[in-house]
């Protein structure tokens, strides 16, 4: 072990555990559209981030950058295979 000590370490992803439902990959999730629930676009997941409180959806709205919080309050619905995230942003979220 302490001969991988600073070395990166690579997995194909055919190895991954399945996933259980309503859990991703992060990776899964970027390039995903992000689209409001009325289905107009919002944007497409650029990064994940996570400051502590929990992931946040990276996405560049009306030419700004915007942290989404991925929850339940925020995110409606997720489809991986459709490459798809509907969204109900809190007031302020996008302004």
């Amino acid at each position: 072990v302490l001969e991988l000590k600073g070395k990166k370490i690579f997995s194909n992803k055919k190895f991954f555990p399945k996933t259980k439902n309503n859990e991703f990959y992060i990776n899964d999730l970027i390039e995903c559209m992000i689209l409001f629930k009325n289905n107009t676009s919002i944007g497409k997941v650029l990064s994940v981030q996570n400051f502590g409180a929990g992931d946040l959806l990276e996405v560049k709205y009306n030419n700004k950058l915007s942290l989404i919080p991925f929850d339940k309050t925020n995110i409606l619905s997720v489809n991986i295979n459709k490459k798809e995230i509907i969204a109900d942003p809190i007031s302020g979220i996008l302004d």
